[in-house]
């Protein structure tokens, strides 16, 4: 047991210096996939489709997450899904 909380431990340390030269050579495209707002509404009801945040700021979130984690973002870009397939999403 006492391996298995060194490993968390572990996990939740900052990363050392080869973690962050790493993040910082590596170059990321941000793909947000989004419902429509037809496909949203239809999937959590319409009242619950009015309140979903913007795919502009779910855009932005996941792209300064990517940054705050020292990864170099070249572009970020959201697709339009209809409709989602577990499969391939």
């Amino acid at each position: 047991m006492s391996e298995m909380h060194s490993l968390d431990e572990a996990r939740l340390q900052p990363p050392g210096a080869p973690e962050v030269e790493l993040a910082a050579e590596t170059r990321t495209l941000v793909v947000g996939p989004y419902l429509t707002r037809n496909a949203a509404a239809q999937a959590s009801g319409a009242a619950e489709a009015q309140n979903l945040r913007s795919v502009e700021a779910r855009l932005d979130e996941a792209t300064g997450l990517a940054a705050a984690i020292e990864l170099d973002v070249v572009e970020s870009l959201a697709i339009s899904l209809p409709r989602i397939r577990p499969s391939t999403y």
